[in-house]
């Protein structure tokens, strides 16, 4: 069964648009406004294209999924709530090779995840064997704003990040528009096309890691990003997360930047959590000096989690 581009769309989660091209149907995490905006402050248009979260989500009896990717590396597939299979699929289309993923007979819920750090286009998508699919759908929602951390930066495994593991342990769709490099700045925000119920931001390290701004500019530009995601999305539940611990940054610069990201925060009466909660401070768990291992990224999302199921009960 060889879906169509527009049946594609059906199952994709985490995209704010689509286009088709030459080469296949691209996906796009932000929005036109949001690219420009991040373009114009030197983010490398590698990063801002990348398919972060965007995956088809669908059940179905297929015996394998039969896929064309001519963009796009590291391709994984979660069948039942399980981590299943990691296709590089770089080197296969290097020696023309079709990539192909068995499944076990009987009817599955699968999550088909693109990479979170190449641009991931389909030129054909096919479910071989199937007799039906259909799309996942979900309750809640939850958006993820964000840095590199955000994004999975060293995760060895894209969707073992902690906000897609977060979101999927919640039971809930999700969004991650972050990129390495990403900071509070006002001009980029926008209002994606996802309608969610939780609002995730985790900036600061690029914030205040940077000698060009001092703590007040960085605090008007945290301002004037918050404030539009209060008036953009009223009713919303909005969490705000400090930086998680840094090997290379001592107990001042967090004090600082904690204080001044939280002092904003509880201006616009956003929740805020403290990102020294979230992380061990122990060289174990991470994969350079800034950015958590696969390990970090698990703890991470176990402490996040458990941090929503705590104040669900009491809100």
């Amino acid at each position: 069964m060889k879906l169509t581009f527009d049946e594609i769309r059906t199952l994709a989660h985490g995209a704010d648009h689509f286009s088709e091209e030459a080469d296949g149907l691209h996906f796009y995490k932000c929005t036109e406004k949001q690219e420009a905006a991040w373009l114009e402050n030197k983010m490398p248009l590698s990063f801002i294209r990348a398919t972060t979260g965007i995956r088809l989500e669908f059940e179905t009896d297929a015996e394998a999924i039969v896929f064309d990717a001519p963009s796009g590396n590291k391709f994984e597939i979660w069948v039942n709530g399980l981590f299943y299979r990691q296709l590089f699929v770089s080197p296969l289309r290097e020696a023309g090779e079709t990539p192909v993923v068995k499944l076990e007979k009987g009817t599955k819920k699968v999550m088909f995840a693109l990479p979170s750090h190449t641009a991931g286009v389909l030129s054909a998508f096919s479910l071989e064997g199937a007799t039906f699919y259909r799309p996942v759908t979900y309750e809640k929602k939850i958006l993820f704003m964000g840095d590199s951390i955000t994004q999975g930066w060293d995760s060895a495994h894209d969707t073992l990040s902690y906000a897609y593991r977060t979101a999927t342990t919640l039971g809930m769709d999700f969004h991650i528009c972050a990129f390495g490099g990403g900071r509070y700045i006002p001009e980029t925000f926008d209002v994606v096309n996802f309608g969610p119920d939780i609002i995730v931001t985790a900036y600061g390290f690029n914030d205040f890691n940077s000698s060009h701004r001092t703590v007040e500019e960085n605090m008007a530009n945290a301002r004037g990003y918050l404030e539009q995601v209060k008036e953009a999305y009223k009713g919303c539940r909005v969490v705000v997360i400090t930086p998680i611990p840094a090997q290379e940054k001592g107990e001042d610069w967090y004090r600082t930047t904690r204080t001044s990201i939280e002092t904003v925060a509880k201006e616009q009466g956003f929740e805020v959590v403290d990102g020294e909660t979230l992380f061990p401070k122990n060289p174990d768990f991470y994969a350079d000096s800034v950015h958590p291992n696969e390990l970090g990224f698990s703890i991470y999302a176990e402490r996040l989690v458990s941090y929503f199921r705590n104040t669900d009960s009491k809100r």
